[in-house]
């Protein structure tokens, strides 16, 4: 059975096959939305986890773009919720996993803003 690429396969990859992922980023770059969440490949709805994989696939070759990650930051924001924790899009309620990947991609978001 074939499998199926995806950016969390890509994010389980970075420390085996490094060079393969590089060789995907532009699946990586073309899996972030309009609202700019990631979705698991191409063309498929905006989800947390996603953005997660998606936005440390990219930090990690250091090709973490400007607007890349304004959109990302946009998403992630709007996935807050009044109890501070973060849903999987804008409209999900908190789980603990989904906070996990908000907060670590926000770090990241922030951190290289300072740079």
């Amino acid at each position: 059975k074939e499998e199926t690429l995806t950016l969390e396969l890509l994010y389980y990859l970075l420390l085996v096959l490094p060079e393969f992922v590089e060789k995907n980023l532009n699946f990586v770059f073309f899996s972030q939305n309009p609202d700019g969440g990631f979705g698991f490949m191409p063309g498929t709805t905006s989800y947390m986890e996603n953005t997660y994989f998606g936005i440390n696939i990219l930090y990690h070759f250091n090709r973490l773009e400007k607007e890349v990650s304004k959109k990302a930051l946009s998403f992630v924001l709007s996935c807050l919720n009044g109890d501070f924790g973060f849903g999987r899009n804008s409209q999900g309620i908190s789980f603990l996993n989904t906070t996990y990947y908000g907060l670590s991609v926000l770090r990241i978001l922030l951190e290289d803003r300072k740079t």
